[in-house]
């Protein structure tokens, strides 16, 4: 196999087996956030997970689509949940290592009803440059925006780019993808364009739930993005969005499932509505 061969220092510590929460992981000894985090036993990112399971209750045989999924810590737990109510998930990741990683995570568990595609996600097909991060060195993988007005100015990686590398660029409504009953969208900045790209698949998936990341008004390069970004999703969509903090939960009113609710100690309120109008809590998700 002709391929690019990493210089020593480039090459992640060694690596380790970590179950976390029920679900196994393939992960390496550097500084990154996540395979740090999950190396200490701790599920990344649960609320996210605990949301998207109570969306999906009671959905026969549900599909998922994940669009920067990383090493999986999403992508492994929610998939071994839809396995075992006879449902899909797809996984989108543009950085070839962690797509590695994710690989090989969704392999351990044995989600052989999941798909990892090496791709990234746009409001256009083509070419997109993917910076290579240092895996050995990198302390938030993660944190990388294919947005190059964003990544300029963002303090989200901790290593200056060096080198990139052209990756395939898809939309979701090209993908030919399965009807799905959820999305997550963590594409630090790029959330326009992959829903910009996926309004006709939105609509024949009968609009499912979105869960997407919105950056705080404190990065002042991402503003103007944002508002056009929640406008689009509220106004061109016609999503109904609640803010959790920098997580977006959005329902359409022709699929909305539950009044969902920010509490003062930063727990989030499920209440489940019913064809009258009336709601009643069935869950209760922690910060």
């Amino acid at each position: 196999m002709i391929g690019l061969r990493l210089p020593a220092a480039a090459r992640p510590a060694s690596a380790v087996l970590q179950t976390v929460g029920g679900s196994r992981y393939l992960l390496h000894g550097g500084p990154d956030l996540i395979n740090g985090y999950l190396r200490k036993g701790q599920v990344w990112e649960a609320r996210t997970l605990r949301l998207a399971q109570v969306l999906l209750a009671g959905v026969a045989e549900p599909v998922v689509v994940d669009v920067g999924a990383n090493l999986g810590a999403f992508a492994v737990p929610m998939g071994r949940w839809v396995g075992a109510r006879g449902g899909r998930l797809v996984a989108f990741e543009p950085q070839r290592m962690v797509y590695y990683q994710l690989c090989a995570n969704l392999f351990l568990n044995g989600l052989v009803h999941c798909e990892a595609h090496h791709l990234a996600v746009g409001d256009q097909p083509g070419w997109v440059d993917v910076p290579l991060l240092n895996v050995a060195t990198e302390g938030n993988l993660g944190g990388l925006s294919l947005d190059e007005g964003i990544r300029r100015s963002q303090r989200g990686i901790t290593s200056a780019v060096q080198r990139s590398e052209r990756v395939r660029l898809v939309t979701l409504d090209t993908e030919q993808l399965p009807n799905a009953h959820l999305i997550k969208i963590d594409v630090e900045g790029m959330e326009l364009e992959v829903l910009t790209g996926a309004r006709a698949w939105l609509t024949r998936s009968g609009f499912p739930p979105v869960l997407f990341e919105v950056w705080g008004e404190k990065m002042v390069a991402y503003r103007d993005k944002r508002e056009r970004l929640l406008h689009w999703v509220r106004h061109t969509l016609g999503y109904e969005v609640t803010l959790l903090g920098e997580l977006c939960v959005a329902q359409h009113p022709s699929n909305k499932r539950f009044d969902i609710t920010l509490n003062p100690d930063r727990s989030v309120s499920m209440n489940a509505v019913s064809s009258n109008g009336k709601s009643a809590t069935v869950a209760s998700v922690s910060s």
